[in-house]
């Protein structure tokens, strides 16, 4: 089954001209979190996880 923001991809491949309002209720601690733990360079010293 497709994500959220998977869904909102092929929506918008489906239809270019459509405009999305608002995605902020798409967000997740853990899906913000993510990006961090996969990029060092974006990671936060041991003392502040």
């Amino acid at each position: 089954m497709p994500t959220g923001w998977e869904r909102i991809a092929e929506k918008a491949r489906q239809e270019p001209a459509l405009r999305f309002t608002s995605l902020a209720h798409h967000l997740t601690p853990e899906g913000l979190w993510r990006p961090c733990t996969i990029c060092r360079h974006l990671r936060l010293p041991e003392r502040m996880v």
